[in-house]
């Protein structure tokens, strides 16, 4: 095999090579020792040329030990190599290459079902994220709710604590006002105890003297009149002869 040509060409879904040769047999008996044969070349290179078939021959023999090489050096660079699965059989070339386009198809859209399933599967996540970040907020909300709540109470529980403290401070002025009082009626109790004994005691003097006590507090009554008219008296006659005598200095 003579390769006299080697294209790389990217108008396809991969790059790819196109390796352009002249096929030269060897051996012949006559004529020229060496001749454009592909069947001479590949006998040459130990590939039988017995079968004369289209689905056992040299010709494809020789591709498929090519393709066998061709992988063991894919694999030496890392490279990976994959098997499309089409047989061209008999098709023609522009037949074969309807079959795979329309395979290429087929794989194209099993990717897209493939990514369609992916973003299903997405957008039921979403939609439990979205149920799930609904509970958060409704947690959320019932958090602030109870803290609005917790501080309401607190505000009534700092009134009802100064109400108590009032109520204390009250307590403890009725308290002392309780004891006041009673110490007054008390007070009372015991003057009008005592005033009661020396009353009973004067009636009982009176009495053993043989008086009568309401005419005793009748006379009592008219000498105290009598007495408190005398003082006026002699008050206001007091006051008259020092202002005369005033007058007196004065003129």
């Amino acid at each position: 095999m003579v390769y006299f040509l080697c294209e790389l060409h990217g108008d396809e879904k991969s790059f790819h090579l196109h390796l352009d040769l002249i096929p030269c047999g060897s051996g012949y008996s006559q004529g020229l020792r060496t001749r454009n044969s592909l069947s001479k070349a590949l006998e040459n290179q130990g590939f039988s040329n017995d079968c004369r078939n289209k689905y056992n021959n040299s010709t494809l023999a020789w591709q498929k030990k090519e393709r066998a090489y061709l992988k063991e050096i894919y694999k030496e660079h890392g490279i990976e190599t994959t098997e499309l699965g089409l047989k061209r059989d008999d098709m023609e070339l522009e037949v074969f290459k309807m079959y795979a386009t329309l395979e290429e198809s087929k794989n194209s859209l099993r990717k897209v079902q493939v990514k369609v399933k992916e973003l299903e599967d997405q957008s039921n996540y979403y939609e439990e994220t979205l149920l799930d970040i609904d509970d958060i907020n409704y947690t959320i909300f019932s958090i602030k709710q109870a803290e609005e709540d917790n501080k309401a109470l607190q505000y009534e529980n700092r009134k009802l604590k100064e109400e108590k403290e009032k109520l204390i401070v009250d307590n403890k002025e009725l308290k002392k006002a309780a004891e006041l009082w009673n110490l007054l009626m008390k007070g009372i109790h015991t003057y009008m105890a005592e005033k009661s004994a020396l009353l009973l005691r004067l009636i009982e003097k009176l009495i053993s003297r043989g008086l009568d006590p309401l005419q005793a507090h009748i006379d009592d009554q008219k000498d105290y009149n009598i007495r408190s008219s005398d003082f006026s008296k002699s008050k206001f006659i007091k006051l008259s002869d020092e202002e005369c005598y005033g007058r007196e200095e004065r003129s």
